[in-house]
């Protein structure tokens, strides 16, 4: 019987035993055993008592007070002469038969919350066969879902070393292990690019599973190393990616024992719409080879009829290409979708990475040609569009004229667009200065972040509301528009002229990092992202009240922030918005002053995606007790 035969068995058995349990019941057992088990030592705790006289691992973790006076107890009371110690635990074997063990690797998702809960977990349930088959029941989701909860707490590379250890223990017991449990080590060493995790893990799959990935894991896979390949670039880390190259494409040989023969890609029928990231990826390598490959694969499958998701994945490529340089190749490669689309770009006007294709004065003087009239045309209105948020217009259809974004009762067309001076009708528009903030707060220039460093001037005084995740409908939330250059306490600033030729200080540049024990973990991901100001709140006005009865404005002490890496609003807790800032940040410190996390991310009137935090906001504000701030060294940065 094969490995996934004997899960699929086990689990069907579990299921039949806990027929009629509901998941709140499950999770009030789980709960209920796990506290019951909270003074019952695990071989490593025992050890650590042992050696240090406390089961707290780390500076930065929490000990259990009643595992340590436990242990006390028994480590330094008077034993009876001639009869050994009571037993720390009952048995290092879990009890096969035991009709609450589906129920407890059921409930890990909740209960595990950070590493040390999880290495509590596997070393109390995963010491025999059955531990392992239900560890990796359904394809592992369980464990995924509580190693992403562990992301909350835990970084990458943390993470990374615990799949490690939870791999090298099955093997070593000698357990059943699937491919799936590799994977999960194959995806966390992408996120840590890490060449020797990738090759352990890779080989490990390779050992225990022929077959490729599906479409979601090979998708999944792609992005992670994507997203960190991007967030190296932040870090100013040389761009030798010869070793990553020769596990994605094999080398030279094409060997088989590679990441691409893994790849769902590599099959005859490969789901080419979804290939647009992996393109990217093979750009972003400088992987010739595979990239002309799948290129062509996905090329053979273009028609005027395609999919838009297929011709974006097309696009992505050229936008990868354009991002390193390579326009020549391209133009050649659009050049090619126009051909295989019969002289016309689908959707190119609906594709999120126009404005790069459009930066380039080469690919942008072909589009009329490439494109098509009808597509060019919606072209024109895109841009229209765009350069009228720029100027803080809006165009009213019913009307056939202009109105002033910020005042709606202002008609513009009865106002110069451009007067001698530069200004328009809505020159003061904080819709202007939003849109210009979307636009080039990505930006590597200085002197384009430094536009918006010039716009913070000129809206300083303004209030622009704001929405934040998980707050209570009656508090509202504001940004006070500020040029906030970096300064810190105990340090002499070096960022007092906030004038031209601009400095990652003077423009408010920071990274916000993982601390270790006091000193920033820089190996890691950070958040790295410009001060816009501070964020303040007050209770809401009711429907009823006198607006000029409202509320003070209050300071939450979060400075607003745009994440140059993730292209959105963020707010970052740092004690007080006026003047110097400590480096090492406690995260709990927020909650109690604005009832915000220490890191939260935040959305502006009129967006329509959810706000919602991602890894790197969460686990850096809320998961880690202390988080550190620096000056952002900015090595992307063109000065």
């Amino acid at each position: 019987m094969s490995l996934y035969s004997r899960i699929g068995t086990l689990a069907r058995r579990r299921a039949r035993m806990h027929f009629g349990v509901s998941p709140s019941q499950s999770r009030a057992f789980s709960v209920n055993n796990w506290r019951a088990s909270y003074t019952q030592p695990t071989p490593s705790q025992l050890l650590r008592f042992a050696l240090t006289g406390t089961t707290k691992p780390s500076q930065n973790d929490v000990s259990n007070p009643e595992l340590d006076q436990h242990m006390s107890e028994i480590f330094l009371g008077n034993w009876s002469p001639g009869l050994l110690p009571p037993p720390f635990w009952s048995s290092s074997q879990r009890q096969t038969e035991s009709p609450d063990d589906f129920v407890s690797f059921m409930a890990m998702t909740h209960n595990v919350r950070n590493l040390r809960h999880l290495q509590v977990f596997i070393e109390r349930n995963v010491n025999e066969e059955e531990g392992s088959l239900l560890l990796q029941a359904r394809s592992c989701t369980l464990l995924a879902q509580a190693l992403k909860r562990c992301q909350r707490r835990n970084s990458y590379g943390e993470i990374l070393s615990a799949v490690n250890a939870i791999a090298t223990r099955l093997e070593k017991l000698g357990l059943p292990r699937s491919g799936d449990i590799y994977f999960l080590g194959i995806y966390y060493a992408a996120l840590t690019l890490s060449v020797s995790a990738l090759e352990r893990f890779m080989e490990g799959y390779l050992s225990v599973s022929s077959s490729p990935l599906g479409i979601h894991a090979s998708t999944s896979l792609v992005d992670a190393l994507l997203d960190a390949l991007h967030y190296r670039r932040f870090r100013g880390t040389a761009e030798n990616t010869d070793t990553i190259v020769e596990l994605v494409t094999g080398g030279d040989q094409r060997s088989e024992r590679s990441l691409h023969s893994l790849l769902c890609w590599d099959s005859p029928d490969n789901p080419t719409a979804s290939s647009g990231q992996y393109l990217s990826l093979l750009v972003r390598l400088r992987s010739e080879k595979i990239l002309t490959e799948v290129w062509s694969q996905t090329l053979q499958k273009l028609s005027p009829s395609s999919s838009f998701e297929l011709f974006q994945s097309a696009y992505s490529c050229v936008v990868a290409l354009v991002d390193i340089g390579e326009v020549p190749k391209a133009i050649q490669y659009l050049a090619e979708v126009s051909e295989r689309a019969k002289g016309t770009l689908p959707g190119i006007s609906r594709f999120n990475g126009l404005t790069t294709l459009l930066a380039s004065e080469a690919i942008s003087a072909l589009l009329p040609q490439l494109a098509g009239r009808r597509q060019y045309l919606k072209l024109l209105e895109v841009q229209l569009v765009d350069m009228e948020n720029k100027l803080g217009f809006r165009w009213d259809p019913e009307g056939s004229y202009h109105r002033s974004a910020s005042d709606p009762l202002l008609i513009a067309s009865e106002q110069p667009f451009l007067t001698l001076d530069g200004d328009s009708t809505g020159y003061e528009s904080t819709e202007r200065f939003l849109a210009e903030m979307k636009a080039l707060g990505c930006s590597r220039s200085a002197t384009d972040l430094g536009k918006i460093a010039e716009l913070l001037d000129e809206h300083e005084g303004d209030v622009i509301s704001v929405s934040v995740p998980s707050t209570k409908v009656s508090i509202e939330y504001a940004w006070f528009p500020r040029l906030c250059p970096v300064q810190f306490t105990g340090v002499a600033s070096s960022a007092t002229d906030t004038t031209p030729p601009w400095t990652p200080s003077t423009l408010g540049l920071i990274r916000v990092s993982y601390d270790n024990n006091g000193t920033p973990l820089t190996s890691e991901r950070s958040v790295h992202a410009m001060q816009l100001g501070p964020l303040v709140r007050r209770p809401k006005c009711t429907d009823d009240s006198d607006p000029n009865n409202a509320h003070p404005w209050e300071e939450t002490g979060h400075m607003v922030a745009w994440d140059r890496a993730c292209g959105q609003l963020v707010a970052v807790f740092v004690g007080q918005s006026n003047g110097p800032i400590d480096h090492r940040i406690e995260s709990r410190a927020a909650r109690p002053r604005s009832g915000l996390s220490a890191i939260t991310t935040i959305g502006l009137p009129g967006d329509t995606a959810p706000t919602s935090n991602n890894d790197v906001v969460s686990s850096i504000g809320n998961g880690y007790m202390y988080y550190h701030i620096d000056a952002d060294p900015s090595p992307d940065l063109i000065l």
